[in-house]
């Protein structure tokens, strides 16, 4: 495309060249034909001859003036190469160094083998829990109706988490480097109820549970700029590859839950039900640690001397173990021990793919700017 651009604009010079000199000759054949046409024998001009050459020389050159700005149209097929040749990329890139501070969420789906442990060994019956169906009756004063069980609430089989996050980034040239806390709590609920069979006087036992996660994580980041030619987000000013690894001291959980039923005191049968379910509802916690990873892209948006938008689409897991309660390590049976499975200590693995989002401030800025400019491609069309 330079080289088209280049001969038409030479040969749009040679052009006007070629017609100014056409001018020139043209315009000194008219005053030469006007001074020769009309002269006395001694070679002077009659003087009522003069203002009538004056005129017709003026009018020759100003033909000819705009004759010389006159410009041949262009070859067709040079017009249409000249229009389509250009095809344009957008491409950015960083400059200098800054630093800025992060504030983001997120949301993630995946598996939590600590909540599919616990949701095992929650009771699908009566019997499961240990309680015969004919449990506390009595013949004399006519409670003989068998035990009911049901399941009024069940968790989720899936898991979402919603991670917030607090970072500081350090971008140099084509390259940020992050550091920072990443913080998610995330829960489940189990609700079931005992009751007498055909029981019209409310007479009921309502069990309810829960398991609660919390996990705080050190996380270190590193992101890498791609170069548009192999992969861009549109809309985007930057695309990077990113890379995240996190260690957590604090990754705590806990269970409890509460055993209610509103009959009277006199009514034995129901709290000797309360009572009984409530020793199989113990309450246990204990804080343990992980190892984290996450990979992914990210693109980033709207930057300026004042900040950004950054998003990102990750694939992760983590290892967790190491759970301890007042000293004591705890054993996988506390949660839940499969038929023919031996005890371990309690750990797991899970995974996830995470939606994450992160507002960026300017905090200290050294000249850092993203220059973009648009990349031409020529068109070899022929």
């Amino acid at each position: 495309m330079k080289n088209h651009i280049f001969f038409t604009g030479i040969l749009l010079i040679l052009c006007t060249i070629v017609f100014a000199e056409n001018s020139d000759t043209k315009a000194s054949a008219v005053t030469n034909e006007a001074w020769g046409a009309h002269s006395n024998s001694d070679g002077s001009i009659p003087d009522d001859e003069l203002d009538e050459r004056q005129s017709a020389l003026n009018e020759s050159e100003d033909n000819d003036t705009c004759a010389a700005l006159i410009i041949p149209p262009a070859d067709n097929a040079l017009l249409n190469m000249t229009q389509n040749s250009e095809l344009r990329t957008r491409e950015s890139k960083f400059k200098g160094s800054e630093t800025l501070l992060g504030v983001g969420a997120g949301m993630s789906i995946g598996s939590i083998p600590l909540f599919t442990m616990w949701k095992n060994s929650l009771p699908d019956s009566i019997v499961h829990m240990g309680i015969p169906i004919d449990f506390g009756k009595n013949e004399l004063t006519g409670d003989t109706a068998a035990l009911r069980y049901t399941i009024t609430n069940s968790p989720e089989e899936f898991n979402v988490i919603l991670p917030v996050n607090l970072s500081v980034y350090n971008i140099k040239n084509d390259r940020i480097a992050t550091l920072g806390l990443s913080f998610f709590y995330t829960s489940k609920q189990f609700q079931s109820m005992i009751f007498p069979y055909l029981d019209t006087l409310n007479r009921r036992v309502n069990i309810d549970e829960k398991l609660h996660f919390y996990s705080l994580s050190l996380e270190a980041g590193y992101q890498k700029a791609i170069s548009p030619a192999f992969f861009s987000i549109d809309g985007s000013q930057k695309t990077l590859f990113s890379l995240y690894l996190a260690a957590s001291p604090l990754n705590f959980f806990k269970r409890n839950g509460s055993v209610k039923t509103s009959v009277p005191k006199n009514d034995e049968r129901i709290h000797s039900v309360a009572d009984s379910v409530r020793e199989k509802f113990s309450y246990i916690s204990a804080n343990g640690s992980s190892l984290s990873w996450r990979l992914g892209f990210t693109t980033l948006k709207r930057y300026s001397d004042k900040g950004g938008l950054e998003t990102g689409l990750f694939y992760g897991g983590s290892y967790n173990a190491l759970f301890y309660n007042k000293g004591s390590r705890i054993a996988k049976s506390k949660i839940f021990t499969a038929e023919n499975e031996s005890d371990k200590n309690l750990s797991f693995l899970q995974s996830k793919i995470e939606l994450r989002v992160t507002l960026l401030r300017s905090i200290r800025n050294t000249g850092a700017e993203i220059i973009t400019h648009n990349s031409k491609i020529e068109d070899r069309t022929e």
